[in-house]
C-alpha cells in the first residue's frame, strides 16, 4: 500500500506581488481577495473584480476600443475613432469610425431598447451609414425596423479583421 504524503499548501508571493501588477486566476471563493489583503496590507493596490458588471464595463469598452483602433492603424491609418454626444449631453455613442460606423459598446447580456438611445439619436443626424451594439449576447441579431446589428464581441471583432459581412456590405 502507498503511503500518502502531505504537501502543506502554502503560498507566498509576498516579494512578488509588491513589486509589480500581478493577476491571480482561480475559482471562486477560493481565497485570492483575501491572500492579497493579507500579503499587501500597508502597500496601495489597485484590485479590479471583472465580475463587478460596473467595472467590467470599463475594461470591455476599452477592449473593444483597442481592436478597433489596432484594425484601423493596420488597414485604415487615415481614419479616425470619434466619441458622438448630443449638445446637452443626454445622448452619447461610445465611437464613430468616419461616416462609416456608429458603435455603442454594452457588457450586458441582452441588449435592451434603452441601450439603444444614442445610436437612434445618431440616426437622427444622418452622420454614419451603420449602426452596431457590440456586447456580451450569445448571438447575433438584426433589428431590421432600426437597422441597428448587435453583435457578440467575437463575431464583431472577428467580421472586423476579417472584412466580410454586414459590416462591410
Amino acid at each position: 500500500m502507498r503511503q500518502k504524503i502531505y504537501y502543506p499548501r502554502v503560498l507566498d508571493l509576498s516579494d512578488l506581488v509588491c513589486d509589480r501588477s500581478c493577476f491571480l486566476f482561480g475559482p471562486r471563493q477560493s481565497g485570492k481577495s483575501s491572500f492579497l489583503q493579507r500579503q499587501l496590507h500597508e502597500k496601495p493596490v489597485l484590485y479590479v473584480d471583472l465580475l463587478d458588471r460596473a467595472e467590467f464595463g470599463v475594461f470591455f469598452e476599452h477592449f473593444v476600443f483597442l481592436e478597433l483602433r489596432a484594425f484601423l492603424d493596420y488597414f485604415e491609418p487615415r481614419s479616425e475613432i470619434g466619441l458622438w454626444r448630443t449638445q446637452k449631453g443626454e445622448f452619447e455613442v461610445d465611437f464613430v469610425v468616419g461616416r462609416r460606423l456608429g458603435i455603442e459598446v454594452k457588457a450586458a447580456g441582452r441588449v435592451t431598447p434603452r441601450h439603444l438611445d444614442g445610436l437612434r439619436k445618431l440616426r437622427e443626424e444622418g452622420i454614419v451609414a451603420k449602426l452596431v451594439v457590440v456586447s456580451c449576447e450569445p448571438h447575433c441579431r438584426h433589428l431590421e425596423e432600426e437597422n441597428i446589428r448587435i453583435y457578440p464581441w467575437r463575431n464583431f471583432i472577428s467580421e472586423l479583421w476579417s472584412r466580410r459581412g454586414w459590416l462591410w456590405e
